[in-house]
């Protein structure tokens, strides 16, 4: 049989206690940055990414600045990307331009050689 002693029976309840409390905590926690998701309320978002990134510059100082390593690496590759989309849209517009130009000219009248022009109405 196993034996505990009071200290370590209290010790464990206690334990046990704070994590049922902590869990719970963070369950709602994550319930109200759904909410926030979900409908857009950047403001508490905001709100608390800050606390959560006190929290972790205060308690773990090595997570904190791989964390902002990873951070800064995903925000030039997403940076990137943009630009890279923004190329490509450009590009295709510019394609658009000229294939809107070529139908522009190829609609025109043509003047047969030697005719006047007609003239110009006011």
């Amino acid at each position: 049989m196993y034996s505990v002693s009071f200290s370590q029976l209290l010790a464990l309840v206690g334990s046990g206690v704070t994590l049922h409390n902590g869990l719970r905590l963070l369950a709602a926690k994550l319930s109200a940055v759904a909410t926030a998701v979900e409908t857009g309320d950047v403001k508490t978002l905001a709100h608390d990414a800050k606390g959560a990134i006190d929290f972790v510059e205060t308690h773990d100082p090595a997570l904190a600045k791989s964390v902002e390593a990873e951070a800064s690496k995903l925000k030039d590759e997403a940076l990137a990307e943009v630009a890279k989309a923004r190329h490509a849209a450009a590009e295709t517009l510019r394609a658009l331009a000229a294939d809107v130009e070529k139908a522009a000219s190829a609609s025109a009248p043509a003047s047969p050689a030697g005719s006047p022009t007609p003239p110009a109405t006011s």
